[in-house]
């Protein structure tokens, strides 16, 4: 019985998509009909010649099947298919032209255009199931793509959001080098405090003063970076159910949670770096206990990725050890605060420089990620889209620029008691340098 209800249900539905392409003709014939005209063979018509009218039609066939392309892209595609074969030849009526679709379609599905196209772009994401989309041609990906529906995350490697992280690790970047240059010579002139020039000096304070907002700005973006990461992880385990939304006609985000644990993780690098330099004059317990809660944290976020994707898709299972590979690299920043006392200078100032390195090379890779992901979305206007977090993102680094260049003008002592409330004032405690010591701090410590 059931099998009688489901066959006149085919039969139904079948009979309603012949009434709708019926009317589909006589609304919109322009073509008259040839009666001469015959299919031919499908050996020579080269299907793949137009990406735009390619991409029209091809976005629609395999996201929702072949009866439901619009059927001018279905035109478009076939006439301009048999224009390219041969110029003067007949071209069909629509009824004509709609049956030999249908015919393709239905008869010959593994020997017509989307069969016979080359392999799929490898940057397409690893979710697209290719046995049933079949192939495609890689030089029209682009325009492919672009009708696909995909969309990149901008609160994660949006304009804004790479421009809060460029200028994250610019700001470190300058600050260590000011610091660095600065304890050079003011080792150099230890026992001549006075000699120390004026101009690198007052850079020197500066930075150093500021180096504690910028931690502080550092370890907010990396605590919701870290926190959106586990909360991507968390909501992106139902696949079937993204992708059955995305052929039901929802748009789908791609490489998010691939761009989440990178930003993640060059979020944690800054902070790492700044901790170097204040673990022995700011509290090093309480910073000690910050870094290690951002450690913990990343950790959660490589665990919900981990649970996500599963060690059963040898893709991502080899992603997945990438990315414990990049946490146990933090294994190798443990003796951070030991290396600043035991280690001499120059291996001191190796670290960092390894540091300052790995946080570039980072960058280099997010924007790897986001120009990858803007490939595969086919959308222009996702290079320039501004949101609400992208701005709040970048206005994070405002004040620590504000507060460097303040210092840089009025001093460190001016800008310090900016901070302190009314009836209270900073005073500098120096201590000189051994120029004899075996091993030198990496800056001097205040009583």
């Amino acid at each position: 019985m059931s099998s009688v209800s489901e066959s006149g249900s085919l039969g139904t539905s079948q009979l309603h998509l012949t009434i709708y392409f019926e009317r589909k003709v006589k609304r919109m014939s322009r073509l008259q009909p040839t009666e001469s005209w015959t299919a031919p063979s499908l050996q020579p018509v080269d299907f793949i010649n137009n990406c735009t009218t390619y991409g029209a039609f091809a976005a629609p066939y395999l996201r929702h099947g072949a009866q439901r392309v619009p059927i001018t892209d279905v035109e478009a595609y076939l006439i301009d298919a048999l224009r390219h074969n041969d110029a003067s030849t007949i071209l069909p009526s629509r009824a004509q032209l709609i049956g030999w679709y249908d015919n393709l379609t239905a008869n010959e599905p593994d020997t017509w255009a989307l069969s016979q196209m080359r392999e799929p772009p490898s940057f397409l994401p690893i979710w697209v199931n290719r046995t049933e989309m079949g192939s495609f041609d890689e030089e029209c990906a682009v325009e492919l793509c672009s009708n696909l529906d995909f969309e990149m995350d901008g609160d994660i490697v949006g304009i804004g959001i790479m421009a809060s992280y460029y200028s994250e690790g610019i700001l470190a970047t300058i600050f260590s080098f000011l610091i660095i240059l600065g304890r050079l010579v003011e080792h150099r002139y230890a026992s001549k405090v006075s000699k120390v020039p004026g101009l690198t000096s007052r850079f020197y304070e500066a930075a150093s003063a500021c180096t504690k907002s910028l931690f502080d700005a550092g370890a907010v973006i990396c605590l919701a970076t870290l926190s959106g990461t586990i909360i991507v992880g968390a909501h992106s385990d139902d696949f079937e159910g993204t992708i059955d939304a995305w052929h039901l006609g929802d748009s789908l985000i791609v490489n998010d949670l691939e761009a989440a644990q990178f930003s993640a993780f060059f979020s944690l690098c800054p902070v790492i770096l700044i901790y170097t330099f204040l673990s022995e004059t700011w509290g090093g317990r309480r910073l000690y206990l910050g870094c290690s809660v951002l450690v913990v944290l990343y950790a959660f976020s490589l665990y919900a990725t981990f649970f996500t994707y599963g060690p059963r898709d040898r893709h991502y299972s080899n992603h997945m050890v990438e990315l414990w590979e990049t946490f146990q690299m933090l294994g190798c920043l443990k003796g951070t605060k030991e290396t600043i006392v035991r280690s001499s200078r120059e291996s001191t100032y190796f670290v960092l420089l390894v540091l300052l390195a790995l946080i570039w090379y980072l960058l280099f890779l997010l924007y790897r990620v986001r120009r990858r992901t803007l490939d595969i979305t086919g959308r222009p206007s996702d290079r320039q889209s501004w949101s609400l977090g992208q701005i709040v993102a970048l206005a994070t680094w405002i004040p620590v620029v504000v507060e460097f260049l303040y210092m840089c003008i009025f001093g460190m002592k001016s800008g310090l008691e900016g901070r302190l409330p009314a009836g209270y004032e900073a005073v500098a405690v120096t201590t000189g340098l051994d120029d004899s010591a075996e091993h030198v701090p990496l800056r001097t410590v205040g009583t």
